[in-house]
């Protein structure tokens, strides 16, 4: 395949974007549930239910925004270090993250500039089918380097996979195909031997991670011989289809 460094990975700082995709995600169908979600945010009980009850992301804006103004007080100074250490570690593994993906998928990344969010809300969010994806403050470099690449390589799998599949085909098997992004995701980022090697010790290696989605764990572990013995990388996903 013909290679050109060309992606860029551009850390911001946004708060409507940062709120607004509380609430999207807040009312989507969350696999690990939306509870669980909202927990993780930071996002108390009565606010979860105003959130689950509204019609629209104007009825609780006020109050996600005066949230984000009281996380964004206590943790300014955190919020502007921590992004200026992500991007600067980003830096560094960005071209070896693009080729080697580009490698194994067989698909070039379709935008030459992805934006992640450095969030007061999100460990971590993926976007189907656009260049944005979000990723809180409270974790250290190691553990968001190798979030951020997820996050990334699983918005690449989904060009991917609307590429070779029908829209209808995969929004009536949502679950099915999102599983697969989710383990294949893992399995390139820690078993490929270049793109392993980016990680920390501890970030290494595919068994430790997905912990927040068990249902994929059996899948996980049926897969994995599979995918390391692929003759293609159409050949592994067509083969993991037939197992959800």
């Amino acid at each position: 395949m013909p290679y050109s460094i060309s992606m860029k990975v551009i850390h911001t700082i946004d708060k409507n974007i940062d709120i607004k995709m509380v609430y999207t995600m807040l009312k989507s169908n969350d696999p690990s549930g939306n509870w669980n979600r909202a927990s993780s945010m930071g996002i108390e009980r009565g606010l979860f239910d105003l959130i689950t009850k509204s019609e629209s992301f104007r009825d609780v804006k006020y109050i996600l925004s005066n949230l984000y103004d009281e996380k964004y007080l206590r943790d300014k100074k955190l919020l502007f270090s921590m992004k200026k250490e992500f991007q600067n570690g980003w830096k560094e593994i960005n071209d070896i993250f693009e080729k080697e993906t580009e490698n194994v998928v067989g698909k070039d990344w379709k935008y030459k500039e992805y934006k992640v969010i450095v969030s007061l809300f999100h460990p971590g969010v993926s976007n189907m089918l656009g260049d944005i994806v979000y990723l809180w403050i409270y974790d250290d470099l190691d553990v968001h380097l190798r979030i951020t690449a997820h996050e990334l390589l699983m918005t690449h799998i989904w060009q991917y996979l609307f590429k070779r599949f029908s829209e209808k085909e995969i929004y009536s098997n949502w679950n099915k195909y999102w599983s697969i992004n989710e383990i294949t995701t893992t399995y390139i980022l820690g078993i490929e031997p270049k793109l392993n090697s980016l990680w920390s010790e501890r970030m290494k290696g595919y068994e430790n991670f997905l912990q927040n989605y068990p249902q994929l764990k059996e899948s996980r572990d049926t897969l994995v011989e599979k995918y390391k013995n692929r003759e293609t990388f159409d050949e592994f996903v067509d083969y993991a289809l037939t197992l959800f």
